[in-house]
């Protein structure tokens, strides 16, 4: 099992104990004195003490992810699991490293890992670590700044923010380049740059977001509104991104010790609470014959229970995302709905409009044929992806969960 957390702080699916343990019973099942009732009560209190002491050091802070094992960080130490084993080994960093932290981004078969400890006092020391083992042994190669991430490339240099100040080394660390001149908005993370592997772009936040591109060493950069960049050079990994957004509470799952194996956490330390799969990784289709799939949204382990709208027998609140076998990118969200917030009063009275309660892990599974949704006008190879929006059809004021979130990129193949 694992647990949820909401935008607003709350852990809806916090974990009850520790597995294969019995709740103690409760008074309303026993006769007892009242000083026998006290003495279950505290006993009660410091269970569940000891429960939400154990949800917390079991919860994964970061997660570094490499060919073989994998590296996680909680409030209780560092672990390594094989991909093989899926088994936690608990290991023994220097004393002086913090554990608190973020694992650096570095190229594939790197051969070395880079750890960002934070938090650091007198008996800690804050910096960029290296473990050249996947994690048995660390060695700190910078505390001169308070570096707070960083990002590694093909050529080993490190990039990294600290003091709100973009940062390279092109010598492990030993000495630093300031880039912060003409960067001019907040920088809030480091990103690959697509058209330079040794350069990076940066994330900035000025009441937008904002994508900052060098085009080479002398780093003079070049500004652009997020959502302009690129848009005339999409790809495939910028175009089928996952998406997850609200209007009400945002629901995150929570990666554990426990459960990190049994979904797919895409090596981060949380995911979105909904997941929205296909029985099919690939789907083949005669090119006018329809194109009927099962999709399912699973509403990850919680205590809670969301109210998810759909119609039945509609389309309306599916979008798709194509990449044709000619190599165009197409996005159709639900057509011919403009204002959708109008349209969706309408929808409502439908005689297919329905409200589904989805508990803990419960799944809402349903048919789709891919024609209402994008028309397939050619044979070949098309790669898909298909989205959800309630946003402009839920009502809050019933509970109703008011969201968007997209889903796996399946392939069709179209005869």
């Amino acid at each position: 099992m694992g647990n949820a957390r909401s935008k607003e702080g709350r852990h809806p699916g916090a974990e009850k104990g520790h597995p294969g343990q019995s709740p103690l019973p409760t008074s309303s099942r026993i006769s007892a004195t009242p000083g026998l009732a006290c003495l279950l009560a505290l006993l009660c209190a410091v269970r569940a003490l000891a429960d939400n002491n154990y949800a917390s050091t079991n919860r994964l802070n970061a997660v570094w992810e490499g060919q073989s094992n994998i590296l996680a960080t909680t409030s209780n130490g560092m672990f390594r699991a094989s991909r093989a084993e899926k088994k936690w080994v608990h290991l023994t960093p220097p004393t002086s490293m913090p554990i608190q932290g973020t694992f650096t981004p570095v190229p594939t078969n790197a051969g070395y890992v880079l750890f960002v400890a934070v938090g650091g006092d007198s008996h800690k020391v804050a910096g960029i670590y290296v473990s050249q083992d996947e994690g048995s042994s660390w060695r700190l190669l910078s505390k001169d700044y308070a570096f707070t991430s960083g990002y590694a490339t093909q050529n080993g240099t490190i990039y990294a923010l600290a003091d709100g100040k973009i940062l390279m080394s092109t010598n492990s660390g030993k000495s630093w380049r300031d880039l912060s001149a003409g960067v001019g908005v907040q920088i809030v993370r480091i990103l690959p740059d697509p058209d330079h592997p040794n350069l990076v772009c940066l994330l900035g936040e000025s009441r937008r977001a904002y994508v900052l591109q060098a085009d080479d060493e002398q780093f003079k950069w070049k500004l652009a509104r997020g959502v302009d960049w690129k848009r005339d050079q999409p790809n495939d990994d910028r175009f089928f991104a996952s998406g997850y957004s609200t209007t009400s509470v945002l629901y995150n799952f929570l990666a554990t010790l426990d459960n990190y194996f049994n979904y797919d956490f895409g090596g981060t330390a949380e995911t979105s609470a909904f997941r929205l799969k296909t029985d099919k990784s690939s789907y083949t289709f005669k090119l006018q014959k329809p194109k009927p799939i099962r999709v399912t949204v699973v509403f990850y382990p919680s205590d809670t229970t969301v109210k998810f709208v759909d119609l039945d027998r509609g389309a309306e609140l599916w979008s798709i995302k194509v990449k044709t076998p000619a190599t165009n990118y197409v996005y159709h969200a639900a057509p011919d709905f403009q204002p959708k917030y109008e349209s969706g009063k309408k929808l409502r009275t439908r005689r297919d409009f329905r409200i589904h309660d989805l508990k803990s892990g419960q799944a809402y599974d349903r048919s789709l044929d891919l024609d209402d949704l994008f028309k397939f006008v050619e044979k070949g190879r098309y790669k898909v992806q298909l989205g959800y929006d309630s946003i402009w059809i839920a009502d809050r004021n019933l509970e109703e969960w008011p969201g968007s979130f997209t889903g796996i990129v399946f392939e069709v193949v179209i005869e």
